[in-house]
């Protein structure tokens, strides 16, 4: 599932792909500056949210497109894990593999993508459910 649906061939004036805030998943994650989904479930890109302008049903969602496809970007940072050397880094590295981030926030009222034990990107609605939404990094 994609954070807010658009056709990334429609661009405006100053070569921004735009979209209408409607087409929104969930509406209150997509704020300027924000990195969503977008695109469509079969071709899903990053992108940053520029702006949002006008009013009422019309409020129009300018996005700039990040190059590339999300597993590009998932393998990137995927690399730039560090080994921990020192005791303490090592211990707050276990800590942090342990923890499940999505669970955490899903059980605050937050719909969160985040990475699995598994290297798997997982959506974790507040509802408790999880879908699994790309195969392992390589």
């Amino acid at each position: 599932m994609v954070d807010i649906r658009c056709d990334v061939q429609q661009g405006d004036e100053r070569g921004y792909v735009w979209t209408l805030l409607d087409e929104a998943h969930d509406p209150s994650v997509i704020v300027p500056g924000a990195i969503v989904i977008t695109g469509n479930e079969e071709e899903p890109v990053f992108a940053q949210v520029i702006d949002i302008v006008g009013y009422g049903a019309t409020r129009r969602v300018h996005l700039h497109i990040a190059p590339g496809t999300p597993d590009l970007y998932l393998r990137a940072a995927a690399r730039a894990h560090l080994i921990a050397t020192d005791p303490l880094d090592a211990s707050i590295s276990e800590a942090a593999r342990t923890i499940r981030f999505g669970e955490v926030l899903a059980a605050r009222g937050v719909t969160t993508v985040a990475l699995d034990e598994h290297g798997k990107l997982r959506r974790y609605p507040p509802n408790g459910t999880t879908s699994g939404t790309t195969s392992p990094l390589q």
